[in-house]
């Protein structure tokens, strides 16, 4: 992501001309707003970041799906970094906790152990590394507050998204490996109860 001040303008001058050709298309917002935080303009990219995930939400039939999961932990991730720049720091945890529920239980890992798994994948791990490092949150991912924050990010993730079952189903794994059977027995409760709601 390194890039000269001007590279970093045309870059978004790109980015924002797409966007006039494509201005529904949330893959082209999400350009535009990493070209904002390469350009250091901080509040424009988590603004245009937003509009790329509410538009994802709106239009797309794939939500809870790995590519907008992956999508969304990618825009939270970048967000996190320009709130840091803003000194809104409350903000950016809020941004952290949103981006590891997205990524499930990939948020458990740092980018060392990821070395088989896509570059981008890796890219949006090391940030939110970055991101905690800077907030003083937990970077070790055999820390035990590391593994609760990461636990509440999914829950709160498939409360937020309830039809997303890989992640249901990730976290009742994971709940049942660090022992929490209550909690995991109330998530299993609440997916069977959605499958018996009327459509």
């Amino acid at each position: 992501d390194d890039c000269s001040p001007e590279e970093a303008e045309r870059a978004l001058e790109l980015a924002t001309t797409a966007l006039q050709l494509a201005p529904d298309d949330a893959a082209v917002l999400s350009t535009v707003g990493r070209a904002h935080l390469r350009a250091g303009h901080w509040q424009q990219a988590i603004d245009v970041y937003q509009q790329s995930i509410d538009l994802r939400v709106k239009t797309e039939l794939s939500v809870g799906s790995w590519v907008f999961n992956h999508q969304l932990a990618v825009a939270r991730a970048d967000q996190a970094l320009a709130a840091i720049e803003l000194g809104k720091m409350e903000q950016a945890k809020k941004f952290v906790h949103e981006a590891e529920g997205g990524l499930g239980h990939w948020a458990f890992f740092d980018e060392s152990v990821l070395q088989d798994q896509s570059p981008s994948l890796r890219d949006v791990v090391k940030k939110l590394n970055q991101a905690r490092e800077k907030l003083s949150l937990p970077t070790e991912f055999t820390n035990l507050e590391r593994i609760e924050n990461t636990l509440a990010a999914m829950a709160t993730y498939i409360n937020v998204y309830p039809d997303d079952s890989t992640h249901t189903a990730s976290l009742q794994v994971l709940l049942a490996w660090f022992g929490r059977e209550q909690q995991r027995t109330e998530i299993s409760l609440k997916a069977l109860d959605r499958l018996k709601a009327p459509t």
